[in-house]
C-alpha cells in the first residue's frame, strides 16, 4: 500500500461530527450521527442522547445523563447497527435505534484494540485507522451485532497524520489539516483497501 492510502467508499456520508453546543438546547452534544432517517445525538462527558427524526429534526426520544455509557470517541452507523468505539478503554458497543428512537444494546466488547483515532463506516466494513503510526483494520458487524476482523495493517501501512477521515460519495477521504495533503480510496467486497 502506498503512502497516500485512503480507506473506503460510503455512498451516503455518515460522518461523525462534533457538533457543540445545539440551538436552544443546554447540552453539549459531542456526537452526531445520521442513523437510517434518525440522528442520534450524543454526550461523551455525561452519557445523555437524544434521537431526532432526521427531516424534521423533532426530538423522538430523550435519554438523560448516564442512559448511554460515557467516553465514546467514536459513533458510526452500519449496515447491522451502531458501534459505539471507546478508543482510551478498549471497549465498543453495538446498538440499533427502532423508527420510534429506542435504542437496545446487543453486543458489548471489552478487549477492542486502544488507539483507534478515526472509525469510519463503509458498505464493504469498517475501518479503523490510526493517525500517529498509520496502522490499520478492518471489520464487520453481522445481523447479530458480532464483529470480526477481516483485515490487519501494518503501521506505516497508511500514510500516519490524516487529521480528518471520513465517508464521502467519492468514498473514504482522508485530510492532513497541517499540510493540505488529501487521499482517498475505498474498501472492497473482500475487506481489502484499495487507494484510488
Amino acid at each position: 500500500m502506498g503512502r497516500e492510502t485512503n480507506l473506503g467508499t460510503r455512498l451516503q456520508c455518515r460522518e461523525t461530527l462534533s457538533i457543540g453546543r445545539i440551538a436552544g438546547g443546554s447540552t453539549h452534544w459531542t456526537h452526531s450521527v445520521h442513523v437510517a432517517t434518525l440522528i442520534l445525538r450524543y454526550s461523551s462527558s455525561t452519557g445523555e442522547a437524544t434521537v431526532e427524526q432526521g427531516s424534521s429534526h423533532a426530538t423522538l426520544k430523550d435519554y438523560p445523563a448516564g442512559s448511554f455509557a460515557t467516553g465514546w470517541t467514536d459513533i458510526v452507523d452500519t449496515s447491522n447497527g451502531v458501534l459505539f468505539y471507546n478508543g482510551d478503554a478498549g471497549k465498543a458497543a453495538v446498538g440499533r435505534l427502532d423508527s420510534s428512537g429506542n435504542h437496545t444494546t446487543i453486543q458489548e466488547y471489552n478487549n477492542f484494540s486502544r488507539g483507534w483515532t478515526n472509525v469510519v463506516s463503509t458498505p464493504n466494513g469498517i475501518l479503523f485507522y490510526n493517525r500517529n503510526n498509520g496502522l490499520g483494520a478492518v471489520g464487520r458487524i453481522d445481523g447479530s451485532g458480532n464483529f470480526t476482523t477481516t483485515r490487519s495493517y501494518h503501521a506505516g501501512a497508511f500514510s500516519p497524520g490524516w487529521t480528518s477521515v471520513y465517508s464521502s460519495p467519492r468514498g473514504i477521504e482522508y485530510r492532513n489539516a497541517s499540510t493540505g495533503a488529501r487521499a482517498a480510496g475505498y474498501i472492497d467486497e473482500n475487506g481489502n483497501h484499495v487507494t484510488r
